[in-house]
C-alpha cells in the first residue's frame, strides 16, 4: 500500500508542478552501511561476531540487489530522456529464500552460524508463499541490468563488515 501511495503521490506532484518523474521499484537492496535490523546487516554482524541469530520466515523469498547496482539504476534512469511517468523494477531478477541466503553466507565465510528460526508475525506476503522477484524486461529500456551477483555482493559486504564492525557494536 505504501509503495502504491508513494507512486501516486509522485505522479500527482509531477503533474501539478510539471516536473519529470520516474519511479524505480527497488526490491531488497543490501550492501555496505546498511542499517541494523535489516536481514543482511544482522546476518553479517552475527557472522563476523560468530554470535547466534534469530531470524523469521526461513522460506520467505526476496530479490536481493546489491547497492551499487541500485545506484547504477538511479543514475541511468535520471539521465534517460523520454521515460517520464514510467515505472521500472530494480532487482536481481531472482528470488532467494532467507534460508538459502543464510546457507550461502555460512558457506562463503566458513562460519557455522547458530540460527533460531521462528515464524511469528509473518507479513501477509510471506504467508502466501509468493516468490517476489523483479521482472527486469522493461528496465532494459534505460540500459540497465544488475552486474553484481548475490555471492559477489555478499562477499564484498562481508569483507566490509569485518573491517567496519565498530559501526555495529550495539548489535
Amino acid at each position: 500500500v505504501t509503495k502504491v501511495s508513494q507512486t501516486k503521490l509522485v505522479e500527482e506532484y509531477s503533474s501539478q508542478k510539471k516536473l519529470p518523474a520516474v519511479t524505480l521499484r527497488i526490491f531488497t537492496p543490501y550492501g555496505i552501511f546498511e542499517e541494523p535490523g535489516r536481514l543482511i546487516s544482522d546476518l553479517m554482524v552475527a557472522t563476523v561476531k560468530k554470535k547466534p541469530l534469530k531470524i523469521r520466515s526461513r522460506k520467505s523469498k526476496r530479490d536481493f540487489v546489491y547497492i551499487d547496482d541500485v545506484t547504477s539504476a538511479l543514475i541511468k534512469a535520471s539521465n534517460k530522456p523520454g521515460i517520464e511517468g514510467e515505472i521500472f523494477n530494480i532487482g536481481s531478477g531472482n528470488a532467494t529464500s532467507v534460508e538459502d541466503l543464510v546457507n550461502l553466507v555460512c558457506k562463503m565465510t566458513n562460519v557455522n552460524l547458530e540460527v533460531s528460526w521462528y515464524n511469528e508475525n509473518q507479513i501477509e506476503y510471506d504467508k502466501r508463499g509468493i516468490d517476489g522477484f523483479a521482472d527486469l524486461r522493461k528496465v532494459k529500456k534505460i540500459g540497465w541490468k544488475p552486474e553484481v551477483s548475490l555471492e559477489s555482493g555478499l562477499k564484498i559486504t562481508y569483507d566490509w563488515y569485518k573491517k567496519n564492525l565498530d559501526l555495529y557494536q550495539n548489535n
